[in-house]
């Protein structure tokens, strides 16, 4: 069972607990911080551990925002610690019984944990059960008693209602991410099955050209994952060389003059590789519509990686950011697969 698989049964077990509503807040809370952490969801993992603290404890708060900090922007901790703040005095309002016995709103919060709450609930709950007017009282007594009893039993389950409002804002936001979170897994595990049946066609497809190819290729990835310009230089290098090698195998370097699809003749040679490129597909396509996308896709391919190899080679590496050699590699990756498929 894949990563994916393990986080997507964890996350569905969740859902059906919070559905149902038969395991505690806070258990399953701890789950979706699980989840979170294994996900890298570091937004959903800050407001999710704040519901596991009272929010007064400074110390509970600082290890949460030292664990997140170091994932996120400025820019994003100030837009959602205004965030959470909102959300948490929204979610927690305090309540008041007066003499009259009327529940009075506050401008109060309760500051306490959901594992703090549910454990109030119970005890509140309890109390209720224990409740009663002990035998033998003089009736003026028994009334006097009766009437406390009903008032201390309206305030007490009012303010369970309350606490329960609150789990049940929570429950409600804790499924949402969990529903989320599923729909994004799905989605992932989906389009991971269809790139890696690519990624198998092209690599069994390069293998068939030269052993060679499939190295230059896993020499690419490699390097792009890494996390410094030089190795990002070097993996822009191996597509540039992956490229040629599809080049010389699906279009070798002719010494005359061939005319292209513009009319005009050109020396396709050793390194007009991305040239050799184009007219294969001309040649192959035709005039067809996807023809002339694939021709649009291998001219800003090659001319990507000239400019992008280019600023590294002449050491401006700040210009060259990984986001930007990430999409050169990948679409090199895939418009060989195209390139091969136009062969068969």
């Amino acid at each position: 069972m894949s990563q994916d698989d393990e986080i997507l049964e964890l996350v569905r077990e969740t859902l059906r607990d919070c559905e149902s509503r038969h395991a505690p807040l806070s258990s399953i809370i701890m789950r979706c911080i699980r989840i979170s952490r294994l996900r890298k969801d570091f937004i959903n993992y800050w407001w999710l551990s704040l519901e596991l603290i009272n929010i007064m404890d400074k110390e509970a708060r600082s290890r949460i925002i030292g664990e997140i900090i170091q994932f996120i922007t400025r820019e994003e901790f100030n837009h959602f610690d205004r965030r959470f703040g909102i959300m948490w005095i929204k979610e927690r309002p305090a309540i008041q019984i007066s003499d009259h016995m009327e529940i009075l709103q506050t401008t109060n919060v309760i500051a306490k944990s959901i594992g703090e709450i549910e454990s109030d609930i119970e005890s509140y709950t309890q109390y209720l059960r224990d409740q009663s007017i002990p035998p033998g009282l003089h009736p003026l007594d028994l009334y006097i008693a009766h009437r406390d009893l009903q008032q201390d039993r309206i305030a007490t389950m009012a303010f369970i209602e309350n606490y329960q409002s609150i789990i049940g804002r929570v429950n409600a936001r804790a499924h949402d991410f969990l529903s989320k979170s599923e729909q994004q897994i799905l989605f992932s595990m989906i389009n991971s099955d269809i790139f890696a049946n690519y990624q198998n066609y092209v690599i069994r497809k390069l293998s068939e050209i030269s052993s060679e190819s499939v190295g230059i290729f896993n020499s690419a990835y490699q390097r792009m994952n890494e996390s410094n310009p030089e190795s990002w230089a070097q993996a822009l290098t191996s597509c540039r060389r992956l490229l040629k090698t599809v080049a010389d195998y699906l279009y070798p370097p002719r010494s005359e003059p061939v005319i292209g699809s513009d009319g005009r003749e050109r020396i396709l040679s050793e390194e007009a590789y991305v040239s050799r490129l184009w007219q294969f597909v001309t040649e192959k396509s035709k005039n067809s519509t996807s023809g002339k996308l694939l021709l649009a896709e291998v001219s800003d391919i090659g001319n990507r990686i000239d400019k992008i190899y280019g600023l590294s080679c002449k050491g401006v590496h700040d210009k060259v950011g990984k986001f930007e050699v990430d999409q050169c590699v990948i679409q090199v990756f895939m418009i060989i697969g195209e390139l091969l498929r136009l062969n068969e």
